[in-house]
């Protein structure tokens, strides 16, 4: 999934596209390191909206848990400009400004590193 990081692996433990169903992520790092992020869909409003919780639990290499992050939302909207699609995410409900920081790191390594896997409807 990642393609400028080929050491990242990304693997879809749990993907339930519907209200009330979950998603569970695993990434692991080139350190034997493990980012679980999970959630639960809220809002699936096609094609306007998205809404899902995401926390995330971080593992060092012998498995033990070294970090954590509960209760956030993510809204993702989708608005149609012609033959294009903007899409805006906005995510909410950080406990302090430090949880926010390092939330906004980690989707900045996924921008660089990762894309969207193709599908039918989706153009990368």
């Amino acid at each position: 999934m990642c393609r400028s990081r080929p050491e990242i692996t990304v693997k879809y433990r749990e993907f339930d596209l519907r209200v009330g169903g979950r998603h569970v992520i695993e990434v692991r790092l080139p350190d034997g390191s493990l980012y679980l992020n999970s959630g639960e869909y809220k809002l699936i409003k096609p094609p306007e909206k998205l809404i899902f919780t995401w926390e995330w639990e971080k593992f060092d290499s012998s498995q033990k848990r070294i970090g954590e992050m509960k209760g956030t939302l993510v809204t993702v909207g989708f608005h149609e400009h012609g033959d294009t699609t903007e899409v805006v995410l906005t995510h909410e409900g950080f406990p302090d400004t430090a949880a926010r920081f390092r939330q906004q790191r980690l989707e900045r390594l996924l921008r660089e590193t990762c894309r969207v896997p193709k599908g039918p409807g989706i153009d990368v």
